[in-house]
């Protein structure tokens, strides 16, 4: 049997003191924040739907570094029984299991092969969960790195496999950027 490991970020969180006169009068405008910065890649903090693709700088290092067209399209509950074969730690087996299936595209000049893609689940305002690495094969959903020959205009599935402990649901799946900036999300609604 092979092990299966997962951890958790936990976020601090801040709240302002108060909302203005204009957040509270609701025939005031709200003002969208735009999706697209000017170098053409997705702003931070933007929410998108299953499906919808984010442009974004992917850098796993110097070397592999390039732009990517990713997005989320689909995330699914599994079973704790889909595990069987693996040896759980008791809070594990206390998670739900989520199958979270991507594309990505790389639309850059970098090359991605052998890179891994690292998507999170938003599980609460302060709790977010990086995916299962497995270190075997799981036919279920395979979380293996970009494949070879990820350069320009190469497009790879890739699937995750994220426990929300506790018996937590996935409210989010997150793009986290290297600067810390907001992450993007993808809304499984």
């Amino acid at each position: 049997m092979v092990g299966a490991t997962a951890g958790a970020v936990v976020l601090a969180g801040c709240s302002g003191s108060g909302s203005s006169d204009a957040e509270d009068d609701p025939t005031t405008p709200a003002e969208s924040a735009p999706t697209t910065l000017e170098d053409g890649t997705t702003a931070p903090g933007t929410e998108l739907k299953l499906g919808k693709t984010a442009t974004l700088r992917y850098t796993a290092n110097p070397k592999h570094d390039s732009l990517i067209e990713l997005k989320v399209t689909s995330v699914k509950r599994g079973k704790t029984k889909d595990l069987k074969d693996f040896e759980l730690t008791g809070a594990a087996k206390k998670s739900n299991i989520y199958y979270v299936e991507t594309s990505v595209k790389n639309v850059g000049g970098g090359d991605l092969s052998g890179q891994p893609l690292t998507l999170y689940g938003q599980v609460s305002d302060d709790l977010v969960v990086p995916p299962v690495e497995f270190g075997s094969t799981f036919r279920r959903c395979d979380y293996d790195p970009l494949p070879r020959n990820s350069k320009k205009s190469r497009t790879a599935k890739v699937c995750l496999v994220i426990l929300a402990p506790k018996q937590g649901k996935i409210t989010a799946v997150q793009w986290r950027p290297a600067d810390n900036s907001d992450p993007i999300s993808w809304l499984p609604r």
